[in-house]
C-alpha cells in the first residue's frame, strides 16, 4: 500500500492507492500465468511491465 501511495504521489495520478495496488496485483497475476505457460519467452516482471508501457 505504501508503494501505491508513493506511485500516486510521484505520478500525480488521481487514482486511489487502492486502485493502483489492485492493478499491480492483476498485472503480476497475468505475468505469472504467462510465465508459467510460456516460460523463458516471457521476460522478468520489471521488463514485462516496461515492455507493456512502451507498447501502450
Amino acid at each position: 500500500m505504501e508503494l501505491a501511495k508513493k506511485i500516486a504521489s510521484l505520478t500525480g495520478s488521481e487514482s486511489s492507492p487502492d486502485f493502483i495496488r489492485d492493478r499491480w496485483c492483476v498485472a503480476f497475476s497475468d505475468w505469472a500465468v504467462l510465465k508459467s505457460n510460456l516460460g523463458d519467452a516471457v521476460p522478468d516482471f520489471d521488463k514485462f511491465i516496461k515492455d507493456c508501457v512502451d507498447n501502450n
